[in-house]
C-alpha cells in the first residue's frame, strides 16, 4: 500500500470515529436506594443529546427521579430522552424527567415515565422541538 494509500486510510477512520463520538453521553443510572438518575449530556455540533438516566428503586423510601436529557447541539439535532423514575414499595414513585431539547428543527427529547408507588410517579415533560417530543406516562398508583 503506498503512503498516500495509507495516510487516507488513517485520515477517514480518524473522521468517522470523531463523528461517532459527538453524540452526549448518556447520564448514569442510579444505583443506590433511591438514588437519581444522572443528566444526559449535550450533543457537540450536529450531534444529539444524551439520554437521562434512570431514578433507583426505593425500598422503604421514594422512588429515585429520572436524570433530565441532554440538549441536541447546535443544527438540526434531537434531544436525549428523559430517564424514568424508580418504582417504590412503600412511598412515592420516582418522577420522570423532561426530555432535552433539540438543536435546531430537530426533535424533542421524550419525557420519562413516573414511576410506580403509592402515589405513582408524575411524568416528564416532553423536550421542545420541531416537533417537540411526548411526554412520559405517570406512574402506576399501587395499592
Amino acid at each position: 500500500m503506498s503512503r498516500f494509500a495509507l495516510i487516507l486510510v488513517v485520515v477517514v477512520v480518524s473522521v468517522a470515529m470523531a463523528n461517532a463520538k459527538c453524540d452526549g453521553l448518556d447520564g448514569a443510572d442510579g444505583t443506590s436506594n433511591g438514588q437519581a438518575g444522572a443528566s444526559g449530556l449535550a450533543g457537540g455540533p450536529n450531534c444529539n443529546g444524551g439520554k437521562g438516566g434512570k431514578g433507583a428503586p426505593g425500598v422503604g423510601t421514594a422512588g429515585g427521579a429520572g436524570g433530565v436529557g441532554g440538549a441536541g447541539g447546535t443544527g438540526n439535532t434531537n434531544g436525549g430522552a428523559g430517564g424514568s423514575g424508580g418504582n417504590s414499595d412503600v412511598a412515592a414513585g420516582g418522577a420522570g424527567a423532561a426530555g432535552g431539547a433539540a438543536g435546531g428543527a430537530g426533535t424533542g427529547g421524550t419525557g420519562g415515565n413516573g414511576g410506580a408507588g403509592k402515589p405513582g410517579g408524575a411524568p416528564g415533560a416532553g423536550g421542545a422541538g420541531t416537533p417537540a417530543g411526548s411526554a412520559g406516562s405517570p406512574g402506576q398508583t399501587t395499592v
